[in-house]
């Protein structure tokens, strides 16, 4: 199954920092992050794939991490290991597009 795989970025708190994808072993393009409101009505960062991708639990041959990076020296300050979109977290949108969504709280 393919969909767009979506991660939505909840901060703890107030930062002033970029939010990149890096991935290893196979190139998946992603959007750049969109602020958004939760359905709660919290706010959080949205970065989605720009295509469908496969969705599965696990592929030892590539991983996907969140690279915190501080404005002020533009390195980034951690890598945040990222979930693989799975079957469990799918949902079809009003267009009838597949859609895996995952949640990080940083």
């Amino acid at each position: 199954m393919k969909a767009y795989w979506h991660y939505y970025i909840i901060e703890s708190s107030e930062t002033t920092r970029q939010l990149t994808i890096v991935s290893q072993g196979k190139e998946v393009l992603f959007k750049k992050p969109e602020q958004v409101e939760l359905p709660n009505g919290g706010p959080a960062y949205r970065i989605s794939s720009q295509n469908q991708e496969f969705v599965q639990e696990t592929d030892d041959t590539y991983e996907f991490s969140l690279a915190l990076i501080d404005d002020s020296s533009d390195q980034p300050s951690e890598l945040v290991k990222l979930p693989f979109p799975n079957r469990a977290h799918s949902r079809i949108d009003q267009n009838e597009a597949y859609n895996s969504d995952s949640y990080i709280y940083l």
